[in-house]
């Protein structure tokens, strides 16, 4: 799991202290291979429900990492910050202003700040990570976070 705790200076950031491995196991080894894609904690549960099959209702904020026909992101808050990884960006907000746009893959200490650069990316973080915050508040304040 992550940890603040590293000397490397790429992981002592706000992309670089997110990232963990994720692996999916079967004993026969029919899931071989690495898959370098955007992958977060809440992937786990439809990842793993899809490749059962399962085809019941369920509500999950995380995608389903084995679909290679959508793009994944990642979001989090750190404190008042919220921040979305999608392709090779990282948007942070607070307040629902951006404060931070890095590509993280040629950017790894995110000295760059790209925010008012490259505004074709940073409105279509800025839309995707406030419809994730809004769809989550409302199913928590109408107590909708399960299937009814």
């Amino acid at each position: 799991d992550h940890t603040n705790e590293s000397v490397r200076k790429e992981f002592q950031n706000n992309y670089g202290s997110y990232s963990i491995p994720i692996i999916f196991y079967r004993p026969d080894g029919e899931l071989q291979g690495i898959k370098h894609k955007i992958a977060q904690q809440i992937d786990i549960m439809p990842s793993i429900l899809s490749y059962l099959n399962y085809d019941g209702e369920f509500i999950a904020f995380g995608n389903n990492l084995f679909d290679e026909t959508k793009e994944s992101f990642a979001f989090n808050t750190a404190g008042s910050t919220y921040q979305i990884f999608m392709n090779d960006h990282l948007l942070n907000m607070v307040d629902n202003k951006s404060v931070g746009l890095y590509n993280f893959k040629s950017d790894r200490l995110l000295e760059k700040n790209l925010v008012n650069k490259d505004t074709l990316v940073q409105k279509d973080l800025e839309t995707l990570l406030k419809a994730v915050i809004q769809t989550y508040n409302s199913r928590l304040i109408d107590n909708d976070l399960v299937v009814k």
